[in-house]
């Protein structure tokens, strides 16, 4: 496909008609430090375009929003990352400027927090404002099922409920997950939506495991309610007693509150931004999932990939018949279950190994076990620490 056919068929402007105030708001949130070095600090991997499709995560997550998006679309950022997020916009055409809001945050603190702030700016253009949140380091084929649950979470936000979407991914690819959804009977007058029993933010391993045999549903991290409802519900759980969450929530309603009655040019001003700074660091699944009684799942087999994670990226090549995964110019001799990622222009070889990864970029290669790929945060620590350039 040439650039131009690509950027034309990417543009969220050339798609159809939106739903009636439905507005998107895209999570693009700095995720180098898990798969470096595919991403760095200022073009994490929702920036770095796939070597196989020439689209970026950010790209996708624009064109699934602007399938039922009204504009403008939302889009969060951390405040580092904001001129490189409006290049790259402007770059690959994904939006003309008159598309987008950028909502650059000086002091990330959270989905809690964008999903107030951008709650209280939707609601002042348009007090019936539904709000949808993407993540955009995930990985998802837009087809008849993305189209299908979007509609179902529309029906169930208009009823004054909050609708996320439950995956129904395979066991196998469970680890490391988070948001357990125990599902209940069918919502009422909502085909293919269902009531929530318990929702858990982080359940344990053995938690996990029960969960499986039990036909549990996990959080893609994709919801939609009205933004009328992120601040009541914010507000409502800040008065209950006994919750943990309640001082967190409460203080994020009142800021968020506070805001609303500023002038939109002053929500940037010093004093603002160290406001924000000493707000809580929370989602805003752990602050409203776990206690709201208005929490509604949307079942969908759609193969979600979290992109923000050499596990889950590696997920998009699929395995040879000795379970390896390749890309570029890479061979694997004596090899089984292992990855390698040769982007480098150079020939990389494996012999005699299994259960590793290889990431080989121009500038720096990365050498690991799966099992070590928790810890790599501390590998971004010890670039850091020896003021490496490649960073």
């Amino acid at each position: 496909m040439s650039q131009e056919n690509q950027n034309r068929n990417t543009k969220a402007g050339s798609r159809g008609p939106a739903l009636p105030h439905l507005y998107s708001l895209i999570l693009c949130a700095n995720s180098a430090a898990h798969l470096w070095p595919i991403s760095r600090e200022k073009e994490p991997i929702e920036l770095a375009c796939d070597h196989e499709s020439g689209q970026s995560p950010l790209a996708r997550a624009i064109q699934a929003a602007a399938l039922f998006s009204v504009r403008p679309l939302y889009i969060a950022v951390p405040g580092e990352l904001a001129s490189a997020v409006r290049a790259h916009i402007a770059t690959y055409r994904l939006l003309e400027p008159d598309e987008y809001q950028l909502l650059s945050e000086p002091y990330p603190r959270g989905s809690a927090v964008t999903c107030a702030f951008a709650a209280a700016l939707v609601k002042l253009t348009d007090p019936s404002a539904i709000m949808t949140v993407i993540p955009a380091s995930l990985g998802f084929p837009q087809d008849s099922r993305w189209i299908t649950a979007i509609e179902r979470a529309y029906r169930v936000a208009a009823t004054e409920r909050i609708a996320v979407l439950g995956s129904t991914r395979p066991d196998e690819e469970i680890e490391d997950l988070n948001g357990l959804i125990r599902p209940g009977a069918e919502l009422k007058g909502t085909a293919g939506a269902l009531e929530v029993r318990a929702f858990i933010a982080h359940p344990d391993d053995a938690l996990t495991w029960r969960a499986q045999q039990q036909n549990a549903l996990w959080s893609t991290h994709i919801f939609m309610l009205r933004a009328s409802l992120v601040l009541s519900e914010l507000r409502h759980i800040g008065q209950l007693p006994d919750v943990p969450s309640a001082p967190s929530a409460q203080r994020i309603a009142e800021t968020a509150r506070f805001f609303m009655m500023l002038e939109e040019k002053h929500w940037s001003d010093r004093e603002a931004k160290e406001l924000l700074a000493t707000l809580p660091d929370s989602s805003f699944e752990e602050l409203v999932f776990e206690v709201t009684e208005k929490l509604a799942v949307i079942p969908t087999s759609i193969e979600f990939i979290d992109l923000s994670n050499l596990r889950g990226y590696e997920k998009r090549v699929n395995p040879d018949a000795a379970g390896n995964r390749l890309r570029g110019k890479a061979i694997a001799v004596e090899t089984r279950n292992s990855t390698v990622l040769a982007y480098g222009g150079k020939l990389v070889v494996t012999l005699g190994v299994q259960d590793i990864i290889v990431v080989d970029m121009p500038d720096a290669t990365l050498i690991t076990t799966r099992d070590a790929l928790r810890d790599m945060p501390l590998v971004t620590h010890a670039l850091k620490n020896a003021e490496a350039p490649e960073l």
